[in-house]
């Protein structure tokens, strides 16, 4: 097993967590567990399959952290998270994770705020961060991302002005009390 490079088991009813073994599969690239009642958390050596370029663990049962460990994974591209019910915050080390393209954490229970590092991620082109417990303002890093094309952080409590950067965001959604503070050109509210 340790040539596997995909682990793909998505619309089934597998439960309880993902073994830490997973870790040990060196020459992993993606891991697609959508669909299913997976429980518990993302084991911490999900940081040693240093090859990964994509995480589907959306519609399961998750709690507990989005691990830290994510920010070791060099090569990761996607990161599929929604629809889960993952606590905390997206963790700081995220932004080491630099070929990030698309992070989709919506539909969580993540709090405190987006954090500051995400502007480092210069390939991002799609944020999903909407329906969480985010409870600061839009940082202005976000205003760094120059390949930004999508971002949702609707049903969130994200307040105050957001960065002019934005203005060039093709598909904003955001709350209908922060919409006049958003670039009504590009902005839509509430789907």
């Amino acid at each position: 097993a340790t040539n596997l490079k995909t682990i793909q088991v998505a619309y089934n009813q597998f439960s309880s967590s993902i073994p830490t073994e997973v870790g040990l599969l060196a020459h992993l690239v993606l891991i697609q567990l959508t669909h299913n009642q997976f429980t518990s958390s993302i084991p911490t050596e999900i940081g040693l399959a240093t090859n990964l370029k994509t995480i589907q663990v959306a519609y399961n049962q998750f709690s507990s952290s989005i691990p830290t460990e994510v920010g070791l994974l060099a090569h990761l591209v996607l990161i599929q998270l929604t629809h889960n019910q993952f606590t905390s915050s997206i963790p700081t080390e995220i932004g080491l994770a630099t070929n990030l393209k698309i992070i989709e954490v919506d539909y969580n229970q993540l709090s405190s705020s987006i954090p500051t590092e995400i502007g480092l991620l210069a390939q991002l082109k799609l944020i999903r961060v909407s329906s969480n417990q985010f409870t600061s303002s839009m940082p202005t890093e976000v205003g760094l991302l120059a390949q930004l094309d999508f971002f949702s952080f609707f049903d969130t409590n994200i307040t105050g002005v957001l960065p002019e950067e934005l203005c060039g965001v093709k598909f904003v959604f955001c709350n209908e009390d922060i919409s006049d503070k958003c670039c009504t050109r590009t902005v839509r509210n509430k789907l």
